[in-house]
This record gives C-alpha cells, structure tokens and sequence, in this order.
C-alpha cells in the first residue's frame, strides 16, 4: 500500500471551519451541511508508523472543524468508517476512498439530512480489476504494481436521468449514465471525472427537496449514493464551476447543500479560496 501523510493542525484548518459558516450565512432559507472525509493513513497506517512519520490527528482536526461551524451543520463519518477500517474502504495505489467507504458516509449524511438512505443491495455492481492510482504513477513501486487495486463502480437501481454542465449550470447535455463504463478511467469513471456540475434527476423520489454537493474528487464516488434520496441532486467541483452558488441554489430550488471535502483539501489554504470563488 501507498499512502498520502497528513500533516493538518487547527491553524490550517481555521480558514476552512471559517469559510463554511461565511457560506452558511450566504445561504439564508437552505440547509447546510459539512463533511470532512479522513483518508487512507488515518485507518490504515498504525499509530507507531504515523507517530514516526510525524502525522497528526486527523480525528482531531476534523473534530476541530465540526466544532468551529457556525449555521452549518456537521456530518461526523469518522467513527463510521473507523468501524469498517478493516473493509475496503479505500484504494491502496490511489488517494482516494474507494465506493464502500463513501457509501458508510452516505448512510451517515441521511441519518443527520433525516432522509432515507438506500441499501446498498438498491445499486448494481459493476467491479473492474487491474486500477493502479497516482501512488503509483508518483512512484511507480514495483510492489504497488503487483498489488493493483478493485473499482467498485455502483450503478444506481432507481430510474434517473444524468446531464453534465461544462459552465455555471445554465445549459445541460444529457449523459447515458451517472458513471462511465471505462474501466481505462480509472477514478475518473465515477461521475465521468471532476466536472464543473452534473444534475442528477430521481424519477421515483417525491420527498420535496433537492440538493447541491459542493465537492472536489473525493466527491465523486458518493454521487450516485447521495442522488438515491433525493428528487434531484446537483454535484458541483467549485474547483472549475463558473457561477455563482447562491444564484443557482436560487434558479434551481435547492432545499440543502452539502460541502463534501478531504481532510487534505480543508487543510489547504488554495482549496478555501477556490471555494471563496462560488460566492462572487
């Protein structure tokens, strides 16, 4: 296995706790939420290893952030992935999670939105073997190609329909699915990549409300999840979307917002001001 060190504190996490409760404020009449997803060398590195790498907590820093919101309200994933760490969660050659660990933070984020989660068994799997990350491509280890990992691309049981926005949401192409069938994609198959917006529209849900996903990759392999229980879902990367947040929530009736972010990108100062770009 490979991992990303963290290295995050509360100092570098401030200007984030900061910057969602700014956009809380920014988002009078709509739900928002905050999740802060732990990567792979929290579960997966032991402690005496961290301790000597000098990584810190990442139970900590997130913690500090849910504790520093003010008007969002915070989706603690921590213990449901700590729970499962013996699962996989996460991809070994890669920096991302894999499809089962956003799938635990689906079924935390409903039971804190009171919507109703979708079981797993719902999603049709498509499993691809042979994917070998950016660990690998970074370090082309010997080991890590003889290690590759699994991509568990879970394709959504209810009818819908999937079209991407290439500007700030305002003209959509529809798509022949939420993922690709690509298996040469790699991560990339999972909402066909890190695209300024994909709208996600439930055929079976009635239950009033839509939501927006503002996220970067590590968001990806939650859509098709997050889109099970709503009416239409909006899954936007603010690190390439045009427009600005409070006028599509507005033009398109969004009822919640969930920002969806690695602990590696709340800790990153250049994340926040992609972020700060939204709220023009």
């Amino acid at each position: 296995m490979a991992f990303e060190l963290f290295y995050g504190y509360d100092e570098s996490a401030e200007p984030y706790a900061q910057a969602i409760s700014d956009f809380a404020a920014q988002l009078p009449g709509i739900q928002v939420y905050n999740m802060v997803v732990p990567n792979h060398c929290e579960f997966g590195l032991p402690q005496r290893l961290k301790d000597q790498q000098g990584c810190t907590s990442q139970r900590e820093n997130t913690q500090y952030i849910y504790d520093n919101l003010t008007g969002a309200v915070p989706v603690d994933i921590y213990d449901a992935l700590n729970q499962h760490k013996e699962e996989y969660l996460y991809f070994n050659t890669d920096t991302h999670w894999a499809a089962l660990g956003a799938y635990y933070a689906y079924e935390k984020f409903c039971e804190t939105a009171d919507v109703k989660a979708a079981p797993l068994e719902d999603f049709t799997l498509a499993s691809y073997d042979g994917f070998l990350g950016y660990l690998y491509q970074l370090t082309a280890e010997d080991c890590l190609a003889m290690n590759p990992d699994r991509l568990d691309v879970y394709e959504p049981g209810y009818p819908y329909t999937a079209a991407l926005s290439y500007d700030s949401g305002e003209t959509f192409s529809e798509q022949e699915g939420i993922n690709s069938s690509d298996s040469s994609m790699g991560y990339s198959m999972f909402l066909r990549g890190d695209n300024p917006c994909l709208r996600v529209v439930n055929k079976t849900k009635l239950i009033g409300r839509k939501l927006a996903v503002v996220k970067e990759s590590y968001g990806n392999v939650i859509g098709p999840f997050l889109a099970a229980s709503f009416d239409e879902t909006y899954i936007i990367d603010f690190r390439s979307f045009e427009g600005s947040l409070p006028e599509f929530c507005q033009a398109h009736g969004v009822t919640d917002v969930l920002f969806l972010n690695s602990t590696i990108a709340a800790n990153t100062y250049a994340r926040v001001e992609d972020l700060y770009t939204l709220f023009p």
